[in-house]
């Protein structure tokens, strides 16, 4: 009932980007994590370590049926956005307000979402990027956009609170 920011992760199969992404979701205030049949064990060690602990704070669910849980996501109305690298998705810096409730989904770091996640998808959204570069490795990518879509009310309105502030302008101490 109340907001939801859940991070969707259906094939991540890196234990160390796993981790990185635990902890980005949780410093970067996810409400959980909903990790793909086919994603490795949150429970490694190695996944455990580069959290650094994050995985004891932030609600991890391992689907049997990713797909369907997306399905049912909608019915409860949350909004399913898939990042992308497409030229057609909307770029970070044009998505607008953040649903209150919303499922961003991550992709694996060889081939990104499968096209059937896409497919699910209400929104996609990419990260726009400079000197041909493809990709980011999905940590890196997961911190940027939850960052932007957590914060982005906060720059507006630290903006406009310092644009409201009078400058005040002393003069040198004159030596006489």
């Amino acid at each position: 009932e109340g907001p939801v920011l859940l991070v969707v992760c259906p094939e991540i199969s890196n234990s160390e980007n796993l981790g990185g992404l635990i902890r980005v979701s949780a410093a970067l205030g996810a409400t959980a994590m909903l990790l793909g049949e086919r994603s490795c064990d949150p429970l490694f060690r190695q996944t455990i370590r580069v959290s650094m602990g994050a995985i004891f704070s932030l609600p991890i669910g391992q689907s049997r049926d990713c797909l369907a849980d997306l399905r049912d996501l909608q019915r409860l109305g949350v909004t399913r956005i898939a990042t992308v690298l497409d030229e057609s998705a909307t770029p970070l810096a044009s998505f607008g307000p953040r649903p209150p409730r919303c499922a961003l989904l991550f992709g694996n770091e060889a081939q990104g979402l499968p096209p059937a996640y896409v497919d699910l998808c209400e929104r996609r959204l990419t990260i726009p990027m400079c000197l041909g570069t493809d990709s980011l490795n999905v940590a890196v990518a997961a911190g940027i956009i939850l960052h932007h879509l957590v914060h982005q009310d906060a720059y507006p309105r630290a903006i406009n609170q310092a644009a409201a502030v009078e400058p005040t302008i002393s003069e040198p101490n004159s030596a006489a």
